[in-house]
């Protein structure tokens, strides 16, 4: 492979961005709310595990 005689335009754009407290609250996923949701979701697959052997062992 040779390379090209043509001259190629690149032109690269570098954003530079921050992630604000303004980003943050106005999220709909703030980071708390999300940790709130995360442990109910913990909670009740424990739970529904724990109903589920519970059922296992004990209704037969």
């Amino acid at each position: 492979m040779q390379p090209s005689s043509k001259s190629d335009n690149v032109q690269l754009i570098v954003v530079e961005g921050e992630h604000s407290e303004a980003m943050q609250r106005d999220s709909p996923l703030h980071s708390s709310g999300r940790r709130f949701n995360l442990a109910w979701l913990y909670i009740i697959v424990m739970l529904s595990t724990i109903f589920y052997n519970y059922c296992q062992l004990n209704c037969k």
